[in-house]
């Protein structure tokens, strides 16, 4: 990297993406060759124990100058404001406050590439479609830094992203969490979705995955100025059902769709990956029967109603 600046750092921190990201990185590039970067001091201990972290809000264009000169950072990966567990006090529009922030930083500091990422997906279940004017506004801004002021900067857009460390979930992924949560009480879920609604979501160690190897790629294989999209798999909510009965087959699962029918129907128009999978070759490795084992291995306890033969 251009004048020693070998280091790199990951905003958001704190979040699922964040977290991964940075301990993906730290195993690549050696603990201290990466920095953690959280708007409150509530890193996972895994994360603070493997390598350097820093406080900052990434709108502050002063600490983050700080802190870019401090470590000699290269390379930004920015997750801040992406992540569905957001403390109370950040606003929704962190993510357009801090990323104008971020790449005039970037520009005059002299960083060589920045990652970012945004979700496309709808709201938790029930809500209405993501803040579209927030999302133009970050997509224009990248595509100006890149298009207009030279700046290498790489995003990705997520459809709902499930993890297995949380109960929380946006948008799709809500809904494998409600069924799964439903096997900790009743063993039954009224879901209030069509059986052949479809469920665009990405499993977490595939978005990070995603991330590694858009950076990874050469700038002259990418056709896209910044934004790509990523999915991770697409089934139907009875796709999803009739895999989770074959791990729990106690489960009782009543269609009783309402009002959520129609933002579950927009998902079906998430743009597709395949300019991803052509330019860097982007390919999933979690499916759905991969996904539906690792998450009730991880999330629903032996004890549960469901986990048992009726």
């Amino acid at each position: 990297m251009a004048d020693g600046r070998t280091r790199i750092l990951v905003t958001g921190a704190a979040g699922e993406l964040g977290a991964e990201l940075t301990l993906a990185l730290r195993r690549r590039h050696g603990g201290e060759n990466v920095v953690a970067v959280a708007q409150a001091p509530r890193l996972s201990e895994r994360v603070r124990q493997s390598g350097p972290f820093e406080t900052c809000d990434v709108r502050d264009g002063s600490r983050l100058g700080l802190l870019l000169e401090r470590h000699r950072i290269g390379t930004v990966f920015h997750t801040a404001a992406t992540s569905r567990e957001r403390s109370p006090e950040v606003p929704r529009d962190a993510d357009l406050g801090g990323l104008p922030t971020l790449l005039d930083a970037a520009r005059e500091h002299g960083l060589v590439r920045v990652f970012i990422s945004d979700y496309a997906a709808a709201g938790p279940a029930g809500d209405a479609a993501p803040n579209t004017e927030t999302t133009r506004g970050c997509t224009d801004l990248a595509e100006h830094h890149a298009r207009d002021l030279g700046l290498d900067v790489r995003g990705l857009r997520f459809p709902a992203v499930l993890s297995s460390t949380t109960s929380a979930a946006d948008g799709a992924a809500a809904y494998v969490v409600e069924i799964l949560c439903a096997a900790d009480t009743s063993g039954h879920y009224p879901c209030p979705l069509p059986e052949d609604a479809l469920l665009p979501m990405i499993y977490l160690p595939d978005c990070v995955r995603a991330a590694l190897a858009l950076m990874d790629a050469p700038r002259s294989s990418l056709t896209h100025p910044v934004w790509y999209d990523v999915e991770g798999l697409r089934p139907s909510v009875g796709d999803l059902v009739r895999e989770i009965r074959r791990h729990l087959p106690g489960l009782v699962c009543s269609f009783v769709p309402d009002g959520r029918r129609a933002v579950a129907a927009s998902w079906a128009e998430t743009p597709d990956d395949e300019p991803a999978r052509a330019d860097w070759n982007w390919q999933p490795e979690y499916g759905l029967e991969r996904v539906v084992a690792d998450l009730i291995a991880h999330l629903v306890g032996t004890s549960s109603p469901i986990g048992q033969q009726t």
